[in-house]
C-alpha cells in the first residue's frame, strides 16, 4: 500500500515536472523554427483561420494577418527567450534546492564509521579514503535525490510509528514543494503571458470569428 500511495502521488508529481520542463525545450524548439521561417508560419496561420471562415462581404485580401514582418520576428524571439527563462529557472529551483538546503546527513547519519577518524593526523591514509568516500557518496545522494525522496515516502508510508520518520521525511518534502510552488508560478505567469503576447497580431482577425470557428 506504501508503494502504491508513494507511486500515484510523488511519481506523478515529477512525472509532471519533467514534462514541463520537456514541454517548455519544445516550445523553444517551436519558436527558433517560426522565428527562421516566419512568412511559412504566418500563412499557415492565416490558412487555419480561415478555414470554414464565410462571412458575405468579408474581404479575403484585408486581413490583420498581414503585418510587417519584424513583428513576429520580434514576437518568437521574445517567446523563445521568456521561455527560456522559465525553463532555467525552473530547474536552478530544483539544484539549487538540493544541492544547497538538503542537508545529506539525511541518508549518511547511520553511517557513523564515516566520520570516525583514528589518531589526529588529517594525514592520515584511512582518513582520506572516508573523506574521498564520502564525498562521492554525497555526489551520489545529490544526483539521485528523487529516488531517495520516494525511498523516504515509502518508509514514512509504511512505519506506524510516523513520529520517528517525519522529520526526515520532511525535509524531503519541503524542498519538493518549494521547487514545485516556484515552477507552477512560472508555468501559471510567464507562458500565460507568452500565449496572450503571441496573439496580440491576431486578436482583430479573432475577433472576428463565428462561433463554430471559436
Amino acid at each position: 500500500a506504501a508503494i502504491i500511495i508513494t507511486f500515484f502521488q510523488l511519481g506523478f508529481s515529477y512525472f509532471f515536472y519533467v514534462f514541463d520542463i520537456y514541454s517548455d525545450y519544445q516550445l523553444t524548439t517551436d519558436y527558433t523554427n517560426a522565428y527562421n521561417d516566419v512568412g511559412n508560419y504566418t500563412l499557415s496561420m492565416l490558412k487555419c483561420a480561415r478555414v470554414n471562415h464565410t462571412y458575405e462581404g468579408h474581404n479575403k485580401n484585408s486581413t490583420c494577418f498581414k503585418f510587417a514582418d519584424k513583428y513576429p520576428e520580434t514576437t518568437y524571439w521574445i517567446a523563445f527567450i521568456l521561455t527560456w527563462v522559465s525553463m532555467v529557472v525552473s530547474v536552478a529551483v530544483y539544484f539549487v534546492g538540493v544541492v544547497f538546503f538538503f542537508d545529506s546527513k539525511n541518508i549518511t547519519e547511520k553511517l557513523t564509521w564515516i566520520h570516525k577518524r583514528k589518531g589526529n593526523s588529517k594525514k592520515d591514509l584511512n582518513h582520506c579514503f572516508k573523506k574521498v568516500f564520502e564525498y562521492f557518496l554525497i555526489f551520489l545522494i545529490k544526483l539521485f535525490w528523487p529516488l531517495f525522496h520516494i525511498y523516504r515516502r515509502v518508509r514514512y508510508e509504511a512505519t506506524r510509528n510516523k513520529s520517528n520518520r517525519r522529520k526526515n521525511y520532511i525535509e524531503f518534502e519541503s524542498i519538493w514543494i518549494m521547487v514545485k510552488t516556484i515552477e507552477y508560478g512560472i508555468e501559471a505567469t510567464i507562458q500565460l503571458i507568452v500565449v496572450l503576447y503571441l496573439l496580440v497580431p491576431y486578436y482583430d482577425e479573432i475577433h472576428d470569428w463565428d462561433f463554430q470557428i471559436t
